[in-house]
């Protein structure tokens, strides 16, 4: 059941955090409103202790619209885009062989584009990734997806992983805790922010 559900928190929770980037709702607004989208989406599923998969989603929208709100300027939320086809192997660890394809177009959807403060440059491109484990390291398939999209843009692609700690004896303190990470597509090379 777990894993059914866990999907639905993050997709909720994306949700909530979209609305409080572009100042559609205020932050407990947005919140409510994520909550009543995971609702809607698990009516038919028997869920046991609702009230905690509530806080998370709670706990994940404030961090979430903190972390990222500190980003710069929202411009465009989910947005797909056509991109020239790269073929990636993996050499050693995080080394990797890209050789381009340009007879192959594909669509790659990121989560969130900000436009820049005004000391940086560049557009910065989020893939949000909730989780309940502290990351070690970006899966192959997101590091895939970061350096071809990198390879086909000027802009500056990050994955932020909110990760859900839940502390206390009865869990009743939920917590949500950020990670950075961005691939470094010059070097080949993963790095922490």
């Amino acid at each position: 059941m777990k894993n059914i559900i866990y999907p639905l928190i993050g997709t909720a929770a994306q949700h909530g955090i979209h609305l409080a980037l572009i100042r559609q709702m205020n932050l407990k607004d947005a919140v409510k409103e994520a909550q009543m989208l995971f609702r809607c989406s698990t009516r038919k599923m028997r869920i046991e202790n609702t009230n905690n998969w509530l806080e998370q989603i709670e706990s994940i929208v404030k961090r979430g619209f903190f972390e990222l709100s500190k980003l710069g300027h929202l411009k465009t939320y989910q947005k797909t885009k056509k991109i020239d086809d790269i073929k990636l192997r993996i050499i050693n660890g995080n080394k990797w062989l890209i050789l381009k394809n340009s007879k192959k177009k594909r669509d790659i959807r990121f989560d969130f584009e900000f436009v820049p403060l005004k000391n940086q440059s560049r557009n910065i491109l989020v893939e949000l990734k909730v989780t309940w484990t502290t990351p070690k390291k970006i899966s192959n398939r997101i590091k895939k997806q970061l350096i071809t999209y990198s390879k086909n843009s000027s802009k500056r692609c990050i994955v932020c992983f909110l990760a859900v700690k839940q502390k206390g004896r009865k869990n009743d303190y939920i917590n949500t805790f950020p990670y950075w990470y961005e691939i470094n597509v010059k070097n080949s090379t993963q790095k922490t922010l």
